[in-house]
């Protein structure tokens, strides 16, 4: 299987984890009856760790679709390289550490980071552009 593909796995498995550590501890800071409701009364979130977790999450949700779209394209078009296979990884690599620095507020790695993972996707999207003109 291309690497490309095991990176979709993984970042899928972050994004769950993700989705899991905001909806944990809001759970838990709401109650079982708000977490059990349809919450159109959710009260406002005061812990600032879960609302910059949600934040990161709402971050990763942007480019969650076009990371998908990207490894799926450059593993159908039959344009995998070592290239792509970087960028997936800078990518994921990205994600991964990014709600840390985001959620414990290290202003400049998490900036940083961001751009590494936004790197990946351009590596994967330029040997697509490149096919299509050739």
């Amino acid at each position: 299987m291309p690497f490309e593909l095991t990176a979709v796995a993984i970042a899928s498995i972050l994004m769950f984890a993700q989705i899991l550590a905001v909806a944990v501890p809001r759970g838990l800071l709401f109650g079982y009856e708000w977490a059990a409701s349809v919450r159109d009364d959710t009260p406002e979130l005061r812990d600032i760790r879960i609302q910059r977790a949600n934040r990161a999450l709402q971050n990763y949700r942007e480019t969650f679709p076009i990371f998908i779209a990207l490894a799926l394209a450059v593993v159908v078009a039959d344009v995998t390289s070592g290239m792509t296979a970087l960028g997936a990884a800078l990518y994921v690599g990205g994600r991964i550490v990014y709600p840390f620095f985001y959620v414990f507020h290290v202003p400049f790695m998490r900036s940083i980071v961001w751009t590494i993972a936004k790197a990946g996707l351009v590596l994967l999207v330029l040997p697509l552009l490149a096919a299509s003109v050739s």
